[in-house]
Formats: C-alpha cells, structure tokens, sequence
C-alpha cells in the first residue's frame, strides 16, 4: 500500500512539473524544496527506466516517452479529481434553518419565488422568511441574511449590492387624465404625493437631478403608509403620485396600470443590498442561499 502511494505521489509531482515548466516552480506550488522534487523525478526516471524530461540550466522539455506518460498522468488525476467531488457532492447534504429578512413588496414579487425554487433543490433546508419595510432593528443575532433598500451603514454586516435600481414617479392614467402630469420636479410640492414611510419618518424628500444639478423637492399629501405596496395600489386608484423603485412599478408601468412621468429627469437610485456576516463564517445553507440569489436575481435583471 505504502508503495502505492509513493507511486500516487511521484505521478502528482511529475505532472506539476511538466505543467507548471520547471522543477522550482512545482517546488513553490507544492512548498518543498526544489532538491525534494528533483529526487522524486529521478526516482520515477529509475522505477520506469527511462528519461522523461531532458534538463539544462534554463528549460526543461519532456521527451517522447515522457509527454505520452504525462498525457496518462493528467487523465489518471483528473478521473480521481471527478470521483473526490461527485462523492463529496453526494455526501453533502444542505441543511438547516436560514432565517431572513426582505422589504414586503420585494418579498413578495421576487424573493418568494426564488425560495419555492430553492426549496425544491434543497428540500431539507427550512427558511424563515419575516417581511417588513422597517429596517432600523436588523440584528445579525435574528437574522442570516437581510435584504435592504439603500446602502447601509455601520459596520455590523456585510453589504453586497443585489439589484441596481432607480425611483421613478408614477400615477394612474385616470389621474393624468383629470390634473395632467407635471413638467418639472419642482411642481411635485404642490401636487397630492403618497408619501412612504421608513422607520417611523416619511420619506418625503424626493431626488432628482436637474440641468446636472442635484434637486430635492419637498412633498406632502394626505396619505402615508409604511407599506410600499398599498402605495402601489394607491397610485393605481387616482389618488396621487408615487415615488417607487423600479422593480417594485415596472410591472405595473407595462400593464398600463401606472404610468411613469418626469421622465427625462434622473431620480435617485434605489439599490437592493443584501446583508449577511462574515462570509467565510457563514453555514453551508446561508452561502449555497446567498449564492443562489444572487445568481437567478442577476439572470432576472439580465
């Protein structure tokens, strides 16, 4: 057996050597000294009886017996590569319990989708999934992974950007039919808004750039919520203009549901961002999650 190996370990070492061209390169890789791989070439020259490499000072070049035995080495350690992965992939099994936190509208058009998808590659991985727009009480102690609107900031969690977005205002044709829409961002002030609510405060300072310059128009209305969603359907019922991510009114803007305006104007971006901790600590489950994500997200956004 012990001699076996040896051999397993000379075919190893004879094929860096080749590949990576030279005896001192094989030698950093495998972190020996170039003399260690030296002995193991001569000794597997002297097993099989013959020259496999001829040498000088600056190149080393196989000889014919030498690149037919190299051509065998690489298939016989590529076979062995093939059957280590198929049977760790086999014998691992992802599992357990992600807990995860995402925007309710976001939650509901995109990432529930994605998690019936999921669970069906995975079905023994359960996932807790708590939707909600209120995102000041994140904690990594309740939470495997976050997703978020806008780039946070601290230092508590790993960001990572997972949707690139823009706002866009939108209204109902019923309502642009009855008051028009607006030329300008500056006459949103005095136009009915439906106002977002984010951690108890109203988002009512809306961004836009104006002639390369940035503006901020201050809105107010009779409405507010801290539900994205009934903002939607407020919008979609007449009851004024909403200022909304992309992926949340895109939809809707190509049904003829809503109708964007002030579109030669540039308006804030709203970013999705994923959160999670240190991403070499995370369980297998978080990561083949995350990854996942991320994945089928940019295929989406594609």
């Amino acid at each position: 057996m012990e001699a076996i190996l040896s051999q397993l370990d000379d075919v190893y070492v004879f094929e860096r050597i080749v590949t990576l061209g030279s005896i001192s390169a094989a030698a950093r890789e495998l972190r020996v000294s170039p003399s260690a791989i030296s002995r193991r070439l001569q000794a597997l020259e002297n097993r099989l009886g013959v020259r496999l490499v001829t040498r000088t000072s600056r190149i080393l070049r196989t000889t014919e017996a030498g690149d037919r035995f190299h051509r065998r080495c690489r298939t016989l350690l590529e076979a062995l590569r093939e059957a280590e992965n198929e049977v760790t992939e086999q014998a691992t099994t992802v599992e357990g319990r992600i807990r995860l936190s995402a925007p309710m509208s976001f939650g509901r058009r995109k990432l529930a989708p994605l998690v019936s998808a999921f669970r069906r590659l995975h079905p023994r991985v359960e996932l807790d999934l708590s939707l909600s727009d209120v995102t000041d009480s994140l904690s990594r102690d309740e939470f495997d992974l976050a997703l978020v609107i806008g780039e946070p900031r601290g230092a508590e969690w790993v960001t990572r950007r997972l949707v690139a977005a823009v706002r866009r205002v939108v209204a109902s044709p019923g309502y642009l039919l009855d008051h028009g829409a607006p030329a300008t961002p500056g006459e949103l002030a005095n136009r009915p808004c439906l106002v977002l609510m984010r951690d108890g405060q109203p988002l009512d300072q809306w961004r836009f750039t104006v002639d390369g310059r940035d503006q901020i128009v201050e809105v107010s209305g009779a409405l507010r919520c801290n539900n994205g969603e009934v903002i939607n359907e407020w919008a979609e019922a007449g009851l004024g203009l909403a200022y909304k991510s992309s992926w949340d009114v895109d939809p809707e803007i190509a049904a003829g549901r809503l109708v964007e305006v002030l579109g030669d104007f540039r308006a804030e971006t709203a970013d999705l961002f994923v959160l999670f901790p240190d991403r070499h600590n995370l369980p297998q489950r978080t990561r083949v999650f995350l990854d996942f994500m991320l994945e089928q997200l940019r295929l989406r956004e594609a």
